[in-house]
């Protein structure tokens, strides 16, 4: 059975209808409103189902201002050990909440910088944008971190990999919010199928990213370390960290031991990390950010259509496009 989820509108009176719909072949006024749908109970689920345009996969937005970086990258010389280590984290006090502003090891150097530059520069509309998107998924994410025990500032890791795009697909074949290649998501319980790819599930994926998270900081006992292997893979750290013979992100950086996509992963997480803390500080004023996504579940079987599901929870297809992007095709799995 697959859990489909729709948002709550008549939730309880949704479930009864569907009982009827999925169960009760007696009633007469209920085939009734299904032909009249262009729907027929007789007819035989389809053995093959086409992929849903609505559904697709769209290229990461951050992925198409790589150049822009790189670019700017060049322009910074060296790596640098941190302008201010520490800073951010044991001074900054959020005045609202009287407490750091900060749980993720925030520090500035020159590619901090530039990335604050090119934010509120160059790429100032893709991260408004990303900033406005932010709230569909921050409670979920949020929520997973904080029983996870590690830092809520990781939240906008997502923001960086995928613009806060479930359906978010890059050219080394990486997918979802949190960008995930399909052997590490199916590391962590995530199926990759022809009907479904739950790297593309908000909740789900979340649940694996953070456990991908907690297990790589496990390993190399600091964050960016662990923030540098989740963009490079943890086999690609452990040989940098053996070569340079240092533990000291800044250091490695400084050599040609990891990539250039993943030195710059770190201080571009901590340019969001401050921009999304305090956004209006660095310009960004009026965002008008999302509602968090909310839903019901029920479970259906395969085959049924979400033209079906939209009128059985007295919705529309496109919200429940919208609540079910993992699955590849405008109907539930066949499998």
């Amino acid at each position: 059975m697959l859990s489909i989820f729709f948002s709550r509108i008549q939730a309880v009176t949704a479930l009864f209808i569907v009982l009827a719909f999925l169960f009760i072949s007696s009633g007469c006024t209920t085939k009734q409103q299904l032909s009249s749908s262009g729907l027929d109970l007789h007819r035989p689920a389809p053995q093959t189902a086409e992929p849903d345009t609505d559904l697709e996969p769209l290229i990461a937005e951050p992925e198409i201002s790589l150049d822009q970086e790189l670019e700017a990258l060049a322009s910074t010389g060296s790596w640098d050990e941190p302008q201010t280590p520490a800073l951010e984290t044991q001074i900054c006090i959020d005045p609202e909440k009287a407490e750091p502003l900060y749980d993720f090891p925030v520090v500035v150097n020159r590619q901090v910088e530039m990335y604050l530059d090119l934010f509120q520069g160059k790429q100032r509309k893709y991260f408004g944008r990303w900033l406005a998107r932010s709230g569909l998924y921050s409670d979920i994410i949020l929520s997973e971190l904080e029983n996870a025990a590690i830092p809520k500032d990781l939240l906008y890791l997502a923001m960086i990999e995928s613009g806060f795009n479930q359906r978010a697909y890059s050219k080394s074949k990486a997918v979802g919010l949190w960008q995930f290649m399909s052997g590490t998501g199916r590391d962590y319980g995530l199926s990759v199928s022809r009907y479904v790819d739950e790297r593309r599930d908000a909740e789900k994926s979340t649940k694996a990213a953070v456990a991908y998270l907690k297990d790589l900081y496990q390993e190399f006992g600091d964050w960016y370390l662990a923030v540098a292997a989740y963009n490079g893979g943890p086999g690609t750290m452990r040989r940098a960290i053996k070569k340079s013979k240092s533990r000291d992100f800044w250091k490695i950086a400084q050599n040609r031991y990891i990539r250039m996509e993943t030195k710059r992963y770190v201080p571009k997480l901590i340019a969001a990390i401050m921009i999304a803390k305090q956004p209006e500080k660095y310009g960004f004023t009026n965002i008008e950010y999302a509602e968090p996504m909310t839903w019901e579940t029920l479970e259906v079987g395969p085959g049924l259509s979400m033209a079906a599901v939209a009128m059985l929870t007295n919705s529309n297809q496109k919200e429940i496009k919208l609540l079910n992007q993992e699955l590849r095709t405008s109907r539930t799995p066949l499998n």
